[in-house]
């Protein structure tokens, strides 16, 4: 049985707004394989090395932010010394490619470019929960393409959805806001379109950003409310129920994949998002409309009648196809020879 390392590790549980997604690969992976660090990960990337012997897999996310950590140029090349260590022992290297490069503006965009080219060369897998990852990595790295394989991110436990109810919002908006999401771009559109003008908006989260949020304030109207907090995911959905359609406004080409959409399509509510990555993807799919223009989203909102009961059931179905329970089976369908 392989042993495998997860980087990084955080206490998800104490965390409100930590993403879970590391904590359900830990939980789905466990299920088959050994994970040699059970402990949070106190000690940065110094801790990979203290695990050597008893790994076999190293399964690493997110490691191209490490410069945007304290001390992220010395973490860096603590990290190249790893990784050089890690193949002279035959360690396998398995890297999810979250985004084509990182949201983060700190720490040296160079550095970051450095770690994409150094995991993209030297892992031994990699995976993409997106299409676009796979062109990105063709387009940029084309001799390096046979490694990198497209699974549809993994869904959380599939619940009850709420009976329908009656729509207060034409669009929910949720989550933290960053920049990179595109929301006040989206704002100023909508202040500025006499149709757009019409939508009743539903924005929901913390936006750590406070010059950011400053300038979204100001575009909020008596047709677009904004709730200054962090729910969770129950109180989310339930609030989700109230709207005809979940928005998302994403305006960066980085994003590839996004856990945020997958957790909407839980809500059983239909969803427009930009025609970039994973919504590109799942377009095909009755319940995801996509958008190049602001414009587009308007159209959508006066044109799409939709019987959510029917909806719910593609959704469900796609729900039990792509849960964690089944991410070990499709995992040892790309990982022959790895894991």
């Amino acid at each position: 049985m392989n042993n495998i390392y997860i980087y990084p590790k955080i206490d998800f549980l104490d965390t409100d707004s930590a993403n879970d997604y590391v904590y359900h690969l830990e939980m789905a992976l466990k299920k088959k394989y050994v994970i040699s660090n059970t402990h949070i990960n106190k000690r940065g990337i110094i801790d990979l090395f203290a695990h050597l012997k008893k790994t076999d897999v190293y399964f690493l996310n997110w490691i191209e932010e490490l410069p945007s950590n304290r001390f992220g140029k010395i973490q860096t090349i603590i990290f190249l010394i790893f990784l050089v260590l890690a193949k002279l022992l035959n360690k396998k290297i398995i890297w999810v490619i979250h985004n084509k490069y990182s949201h983060n503006k700190a720490g040296s965009r160079r550095w970051k470019i450095f770690l994409f080219g150094l995991m993209i060369k030297h892992s031994d897998l990699i995976i993409t929960h997106s299409r676009r990852g796979i062109e990105f990595v063709n387009d940029k790295y084309p001799e390096y393409g046979p490694k990198v394989h497209y699974l549809i991110h993994p869904l959380k436990d599939i619940r009850k959805f709420p009976a329908v109810g009656t729509k207060v919002y034409d669009l929910f908006i949720w989550g933290t806001i960053y920049p990179y999401k595109g929301l006040i771009d989206f704002l100023k559109f909508v202040n500025n379109d006499e149709n757009a003008r019409k939508l009743n908006i539903k924005i929901v989260g913390i936006c750590p950003d406070s010059d950011y949020r400053k300038k979204m304030m100001k575009l909020l109207t008596d047709r677009i409310s904004y709730t200054d907090k962090f729910l969770k995911w129950e109180e989310l959905n339930l609030m989700a129920q109230k709207s005809r359609f979940i928005l998302f406004t994403y305006n960066s080409d980085s994003v590839l994949s996004s856990g945020s959409l997958m957790d909407s399509i839980r809500m059983g509510i239909p969803i427009i998002g930009p025609s970039i990555g994973a919504f590109n993807d799942l377009e095909t799919y009755n319940f995801i409309y996509t958008y190049n223009r602001y414009s587009e989203i308007i159209d959508i909102c006066n044109n799409k009648h939709i019987n959510e009961n029917i909806l719910r059931k593609e959704m469900v179905t796609f729900c039990k196809e792509n849960h964690w329970d089944h991410f070990n089976d499709k995992l040892a369908e790309i990982s022959s020879g790895i894991l």
